[in-house]
């Protein structure tokens, strides 16, 4: 079946429709639908239609991967925009994973460009990007530059260099992540599927392992960064702990095998534990 974007020039996006996808606009329309009813029976207003998403609340787990360039912001623009176009495969992969009943990918990029001063502050900051921790470690320790259309990246680029300085330009991307683990296995690894995604990568003709990385990590809701919420928005915090009760059971509760994830975009892994 034909799905026309409804954006000029219209064109066919029938190959980039995932079960996951499919899904999620079935689900809009209805709500969509449901709100518009609502509206003719005065039960809500027009403002209600457009209230913004809720995708950085919606799930517990979500997988981030980004893109690192120590190159030019050119050549970063040709690695992150391959490697954005090439999502929907990992998101088609992460379907396939008994226990993962939708993989949402997130439409929106986020990028930042920061000067460095040590490679250890290279490799940290693209270690950690795209979690609160990251954020937190680049406003106490990096500079952060804002490029725009009227910014000279070469120029920057140049400058940096001269004071033995690196400049480093980030994109992350978010894939939140349904989990239906009932009557499954305690333990669901991902490893594979990313692993794919990462020599699907790899594999382009211009890779050049000296200018580009590639990281992916879970992160939980509550370790998501600051910049994916609005300045009005209130952040989802950590929920405490619950006592047990008085018949010594405990609630139970969703976690990650912490162990079993690597950011190493040789061997990135991920592992969800639903035990108790």
């Amino acid at each position: 079946m034909p799905i026309i974007t409804p954006a000029y020039p219209s064109m066919c996006a029938t190959h980039n429709i995932t079960a996951s996808t499919q899904k999620i606009i079935i689900k809009e329309m209805q709500r969509g639908l449901d709100i518009m009813n609502d509206i003719q029976f005065g039960k809500k207003d027009w403002s209600d239609l457009f209230t913004k998403h809720d995708f950085f609340y919606r799930y517990k787990f979500y997988l981030t991967i980004v893109t690192g360039t120590k190159g030019s912001y050119e050549d970063h623009l040709k690695w992150s925009g391959m490697v954005e176009s090439k999502l929907r495969l990992l998101v088609q992969k992460l379907e396939n994973v008994d226990g993962i009943s939708l993989a949402h990918p997130y439409v929106k990029p986020f990028s930042k460009t920061f000067i460095c001063s040590t490679q250890d502050q290279v490799y940290k900051i693209k270690e950690m990007y795209g979690t609160l921790e990251g954020e937190k470690y680049a406003s106490e320790n990096l500079e952060e530059i804002k490029i725009d259309d009227e910014t000279d990246a070469n120029k920057l680029e140049e400058d940096a260099k001269a004071n033995n300085k690196f400049v480093v330009h980030l994109l992350k991307l978010y894939i939140g992540l349904d989990l239906d683990l009932k009557g499954k296995e305690k333990k669901m690894d991902i490893q594979v599927p990313c692993s794919d995604f990462d020599s699907i990568c790899r594999n382009w003709a211009s890779f050049d392992k000296d200018l580009y990385s590639l990281g992916i990590k879970y992160v939980k809701l509550y370790d998501l960064p600051n910049d994916v919420y609005d300045e009005d928005e209130k952040r989802p915090h950590k929920m405490k702990k619950r006592k047990n009760n008085k018949n010594g059971i405990g609630s139970k509760k969703m976690k990650v095998d912490s162990n079993a994830t690597s950011t190493d975009s040789h061997n990135n892994q991920t592992a969800v534990n639903n035990s108790r």
